[in-house]
């Protein structure tokens, strides 16, 4: 039997962490939770993820610093960097690819798009083979293109 494969969901927001976890335990992941940077740092290097999800916008140490730590104390320990997608609502994808992230998620997420972008890192990263550069979505964009006029019409 193959193991569950490990998620870090680093982001300060309960609901966020909240949906986050339930879509991945219902697709078959493991699922921890950091609450902030430092902690996400901690996590990190305490376990063995396939994939950690962080929010760019922390207490006590950003994503983006959590992120820089994570790979370098990664390498200096000569262990493998997990992947590592930004979930933001603000941040750029040049900030979160300066920092080291291979993914972009902007909030709010929904779940089929969560399933979607999981799905197509997962299958592009098996194999035991280096995970490429995973396509970035761009929720926000996504639901903009979908939105309709509205056909509502006031009431007299």
């Amino acid at each position: 039997m193959n193991a569950a494969r490990r998620v870090l969901v680093a982001d300060d927001s309960l609901p966020t962490c909240a949906i986050l976890k339930a879509e991945l335990i219902s697709m078959g992941f493991e699922v921890d939770i950091a609450n902030n940077g430092a902690e996400a740092v901690r996590c990190a290097l305490a376990g063995n993820y396939d994939l950690i999800m962080m929010d760019v916008y922390m207490p006590i140490m950003t994503g983006l610093e959590a992120t820089r730590q994570i790979i370098e104390r990664a390498r200096a320990s000569e262990r493998t960097v997990p992947p590592i997608v930004a979930i933001t609502a603000g941040a750029s994808r040049e900030q979160c690819e300066a920092a080291g992230m291979i993914g972009y998620l902007e909030k709010p997420i929904m779940g089929h798009m969560l399933r979607r972008y999981i799905t197509e890192f997962f299958s592009m990263s098996l194999g035991g083979e280096p995970s490429p550069k995973v396509q970035s979505i761009d929720v926000g964009n996504v639901l903009k293109s979908r939105r309709t006029s509205s056909n509502f019409k006031k009431n007299a």
